[in-house]
């Protein structure tokens, strides 16, 4: 607990409806950007859990390439992702 004098007046109905809006928010923005939601409770040192944040930000594929490779003018797409600068 913070025990902070100003924070002493908010509800626990207040911060439940805080806390309801932001998982609504990470549930849509996930669709648009990568989101890692960490544990922070959960590691010993700052040192593992900048790792562990590390390793699953470069296990992200969010680039996706759209390719139309036919110089004759018939469509031939297909898309690819692209994991660690590399495409799949």
């Amino acid at each position: 607990m913070r025990a902070r004098s100003c924070e002493s007046s908010i509800s626990l109905e207040y911060l439940q409806n805080l806390h309801r809006g932001y998982e609504e928010f990470l549930r849509h923005i996930s669709r648009t950007i990568p989101v890692i939601k960490v544990n922070y409770e959960k590691f010993p040192t700052v040192d593992e859990m900048v790792e562990a944040i590390a390793e699953q930000y470069n296990n992200l594929s969010m680039i996706k390439h759209v390719l139309y490779d036919n110089a004759d003018g018939t469509s031939n797409i297909s898309s690819q992702s692209q994991e660690n600068g590399q495409d799949a």
